[in-house]
């Protein structure tokens, strides 16, 4: 229901304000279907952006990756570029400035956090993310090195012997298991109350 009504909507020659009309058996039901679909909606629009803007920076593949904090810029310059970006505070009429920029700012801390909850967290079968369908992928910087340097290796006698190949592979999947349990130190989550 949530892609085809995304669909819908995105097909509209006239968009202008779309509403759509939902026929429910309750008030409770019908409230929680239209704040279902404007989060989904809104996660959408952030996906579809935050892929253009690591498209276009040729940032998908991990090896040309981009850093963590870097992300929610990302996605804000790929909604400027399609015309895109939502009314981002109460203050929105703000448009020069210091305000503005802060507000600019702090906009984009929120949108790195969002990139945060797409390579973090339990993976999902309904709305899966951008790295579950294949669209992201998550690499740590000096991950090659330390896998290639064998005194970092020699107190553990599983691994001393192995390759580097292996000793990469075992660290890909540990700090992946340590990511997608939310352990990352980033301004987003500690300084989270500032947007």
């Amino acid at each position: 229901t949530d892609v085809l009504i995304s669909n819908l909507l995105a097909g509209l020659q006239d968009p202008g304000k779309p509403r759509v009309i939902a026929f429910t058996d309750n008030r409770q039901d019908s409230a929680f279907q239209a704040a279902h679909l404007t989060d989904v909606d809104h996660r959408f629009h952030f996906r579809r952006a935050l892929y253009q803007g690591l498209t276009a920076r040729q940032a998908v593949d991990p090896k040309h990756g981009l850093a963590l904090p870097e992300a929610g810029r990302t996605a804000f310059e790929a909604m400027a570029a399609a015309s895109s970006v939502p009314p981002f505070a109460p203050e929105a009429g703000v448009r020069f400035g210091r305000a503005a920029r802060s507000l600019e700012g702090a906009y984009k801390r929120y949108l790195t956090f969002g990139a945060i909850g797409e390579i973090t967290g339990r993976p999902r079968r309904v709305q899966p993310t951008l790295e579950m369908v294949g669209l992201l992928g998550v690499t740590y910087d000096g991950i090659d090195e330390i896998a290639d340097t064998a005194e970092m290796w020699a107190d553990l006698p599983a691994l001393r012997g192995a390759s580097t190949a292996q000793r990469r592979d075992v660290l890909q999947v540990l700090l992946d298991i340590i990511r997608r349990a939310g352990a990352l130190d980033s301004d987003a989550l500690s300084n989270g109350d500032d947007f």
